[in-house]
């Protein structure tokens, strides 16, 4: 049995093309490739590969932006938005089962303001021509706007911001009165938000007025040792002046009004000398204070 032949190719023979960037690509290309990147992320959704699902969606999100509304026409637009929609929805979706909170709520507060944005001119061009390619107002408000709004109370619940999840919730359940099965689950969700919402102000609640309670108690007892420290410098002073002797708050007396004739130079001179009996007095005492303790203290010792 003979070798089999080898063939050769010659390198001028081949060909190697590299896939366009999106800033290369004319709009209808944008377009085919945003819808191309949306269906290759919605297999990859459904075999459970949520983070190639959502890296995906987001390539396709990217080829969308580089397309010129100045370039479009409205047929086109519509096109762009329809994809952008359900793509901004689906990268939420995505970004709550890995855990991404916040960059969930981005993703569908952007496709919520592209639906408010619909809703405030109905009877616009790109609505008629949405219209056209059969995408319903229901579809737009009602679907695509409710799943908007539950996706930012999920994200918001997760976060345990629990008041942005009720308001979230709240405008979903608006939007579910033609479907019963979701209609239900919005309301399981939002009666957990408003349980836990009204525990979290019930401590708040709870921990301002102890706080409160506590600053009162505190001023109050202050405010006690203070009457009790005035009490005690009112007694204090009432036995001090009490225990000066009598002879003491004659000459006091008398020097007051020795001082109101101070024009006087015959009293000025006997202000002088009463002052001088003053502190005669005032030492004399000290004097005996003095004896007096050395008195006690050698009887003490000789005990």
């Amino acid at each position: 049995m003979g070798k089999k032949p080898i063939s050769y190719i010659h390198k001028s023979c081949l060909k190697f093309t590299l896939p366009k960037a999106a800033y290369e690509m004319n709009k209808s290309e944008k377009i085919d490739s945003a819808f191309e990147n949306k269906q290759t992320a919605t297999d990859f959704f459904v075999k459970g590969e949520i983070s190639k699902a959502c890296d995906s969606y987001l390539n396709s999100v990217k080829y969308l932006r580089y397309i010129d509304n100045h370039e479009t026409t409205n047929m086109e637009k519509a096109e762009v938005l329809e994809l952008m929609i359900s793509c901004h929805n689906n990268i939420a979706t995505c970004q709550i089962k890995l855990k991404n909170f916040s960059k969930a709520i981005e993703a569908a507060e952007t496709a919520q303001q592209m639906c408010d944005a619909l809703e405030s001119n109905k009877s616009g061009k790109v609505m008629q021509c949405l219209r056209e390619r059969s995408i319903t107002d229901e579809k737009i408000f009602f679907h695509w706007c409710r799943k908007s709004h539950f996706l930012q109370g999920k994200a918001h619940f997760s976060l345990k911001d629990y008041k942005k999840a009720t308001d979230s919730f709240k405008e979903a359940l608006k939007r579910a009165e033609h479907n019963e099965k979701e209609k239900n689950e919005i309301k399981l969700f939002l009666s957990k938000a408003n349980a836990l919402l009204t525990q979290e102000n019930n401590r708040a609640k709870k921990m301002w007025k102890g706080a409160f309670r506590k600053n009162s108690s505190e001023a109050m007892v202050s405010s006690q040792n203070e009457s009790t420290n005035d009490i005690r410098i009112d007694s204090t002073k009432n036995a001090n002046e009490k225990a000066l002797p009598r002879e003491l708050e004659k000459i006091l007396q008398r020097n007051k009004s020795i001082a109101a004739q101070e024009s006087d130079g015959e009293d000025s001179s006997r202000s002088i000398t009463d002052s001088s009996s003053l502190y005669k007095f005032l030492g004399f005492g000290l004097v005996l204070a003095a004896i007096g303790g050395t008195f006690a203290y050698v009887r003490k010792k000789n005990r």
